[in-house]
């Protein structure tokens, strides 16, 4: 099995196994809330499990990505900087670190993402105005379809 001398407190098929676990979790609770919601609906148990498999595959990636060089950057804080010697500056590096590292993997993903299949609004809005497109879309048709489940719920 591959050891990286940076990540030996957790080995690699160890950690892909928790990010594969952690991440199939959190894309059925995304899939499910997002079907009750009315924001994207599942239209049969084949396309929700497929669609399972592929974001948690595409998550353990990114997951991955994201664990590697945060393991690095505790591996050095734990030689340079230990637990009890300098622990205020250690948070303060450790955390602005895997800030960092989290905007320059998220931003090397989507660029990415985009390559390989495509955003259908320009990625400038994809960047900049996200959350604001997605809150747009809960305020508006999300909500007037969850409304509609809803109502056809209580009228059978």
């Amino acid at each position: 099995m591959y050891h990286n001398k940076h990540i030996q407190s957790l080995p690699v098929k160890q950690l892909l196994w928790l990010l594969s676990g952690a991440s199939a979790v959190i894309q059925a609770v995304i899939m499910s809330y997002r079907h009750l919601m009315g924001i994207y609906l599942i239209e049969n148990a084949v396309t929700f499990w497929a669609t399972i498999m592929l974001s948690s595959l595409i998550g353990t990636i990114a997951g991955f990505a994201l664990a590697v060089p945060d393991m690095y950057v505790i591996h050095r804080l734990n030689k340079q900087f230990r637990w009890g010697e300098k622990t205020i500056l250690r948070i303060c590096i450790q955390f602005v670190s895997t800030i960092i590292i989290a905007i320059v993997i998220s931003t090397l993903l989507t660029l990415l993402s985009e390559l390989v299949f495509g955003y259908n609004e320009p990625l400038v809005d994809v960047f900049i105005r996200r959350d604001d497109f997605s809150r747009s879309q809960y305020f508006t048709g999300g909500h007037s379809r969850r409304m509609d489940v809803f109502q056809g719920e209580q009228a059978k």
